[in-house]
């Protein structure tokens, strides 16, 4: 109960915090892009060393990869094939679901699996740093995106990048939506500057990280 009461605090402050910076951003020039940045940087930071909050997906995506590793396809079985798949975590509702994930993010999965042996603890932390560098590559994107169409950068990168639920949801939760959202802000990036083959790779790979990204 005191876990969860301060979780809910924690969120609470973010969100207000995330607010009155946005009144300041908006409202005036006195924030810069740079500021922002440092900021998601200290906002990010105490997260980088919790547990994964909010959902058990990170665990999902390690066993997804020792699955693999186990000479399995994810799109044929679900991860209670593996040897002592419900002690690592995974939430029992997709123990026998097939996976929806691309083959660029199955990859990664078995890679992670490989790197981390049996540690489902290891592989976490490890989802969490590919998270990282989505959000840092997205927070890259988006003000680049918001220049080339006349939009002020650090307006944008607050309203899409700092904002808590993207904070909560893809560093937190080390979700894999944070990689298939930056390469696809990225590829519009490059759409944007007329250089097309990069923009389709850039796309491509969002879908081969999660198919939604077709929408």
């Amino acid at each position: 109960a005191l876990s969860r009461s301060l979780v809910v605090v924690g969120a609470a402050l973010l969100l207000q915090a995330w607010l009155v910076i946005g009144i300041d951003t908006l409202h005036s020039k006195s924030v810069s892009l740079r500021e922002l940045y440092m900021t998601l940087g200290i906002w990010t930071a105490p997260l980088l060393v919790a547990a994964p909050l909010f959902s058990r997906d990170v665990y999902s995506y390690y066993m997804q990869g020792r699955l693999q590793l186990d000479g399995h396809s994810p799109y044929n079985s679900g991860v209670a094939l593996v040897s002592g798949w419900f002690n690592s975590g995974v939430d029992p509702m997709w123990a026998d679901a097939k996976t929806p994930y691309g083959p660029g993010f199955l990859l990664i999965e078995k890679a992670i699996a490989f790197v981390s042996k049996d540690s489902a603890f290891v592989a976490s932390y490890l989802f969490r740093f590919v998270a990282l560098l989505s959000v840092a590559l997205l927070a890259i994107g988006v003000a680049k995106l918001a220049e080339l169409h006349g939009i002020n950068s650090a307006n944008a990168v607050w309203l899409a990048v700092l904002n808590p639920l993207v904070i909560m949801h893809l560093v937190a939760g080390s979700h894999n939506d944070g990689l298939m959202i930056a390469c696809s802000v990225v590829g519009l990036v490059y759409s944007a500057r007329h250089q097309f083959v990069r923009a389709t790779v850039m796309v491509t790979i969002a879908l081969a990280v999660k198919p939604v990204a077709i929408v």
